[in-house]
């Protein structure tokens, strides 16, 4: 199949909140795009261009964090080591801050 070149066509608000909905799952934006066909920097674009869907987006990450904070429960009441529980718990405040870098982000 030949790549297309030139401008990308415009993408559906439905299909940029069904990419964003995957981002909810954990997938990257570039993974999500790639999984339905789409152009991830044009979404990306479109997606800073626009205040509902930036806020959409925004509550995709959100969403995904809320997964991961149950996860950190879940993994201080399973774990006996307490070493890995603390590394495994560090790594998702890591992600965090990686994902949404406002609310959990170092602020110097």
């Amino acid at each position: 199949a030949k790549k297309a070149t030139g401008r990308p066509r415009s993408y559906s608000d439905d299909q940029i909140i069904e990419a964003l909905e995957i981002v909810a799952t954990g997938k990257s934006l570039k993974e999500a795009c790639i999984r339905i066909g789409l152009n991830d920097n044009a979404v990306g674009k479109r997606i800073r261009a626009d205040d509902s869907l930036s806020t959409l987006d925004r509550y995709s990450r959100e969403c995904y964090l809320h997964q991961k904070a149950r996860m950190m429960d879940e993994i201080i009441n399973q774990e006996n080591d307490v070493q890995r529980a603390r590394l495994l718990c560090d790594n998702i405040k890591w992600e965090a801050a990686r994902v949404c870098r406002k609310i959990y982000g170092n602020i110097t």
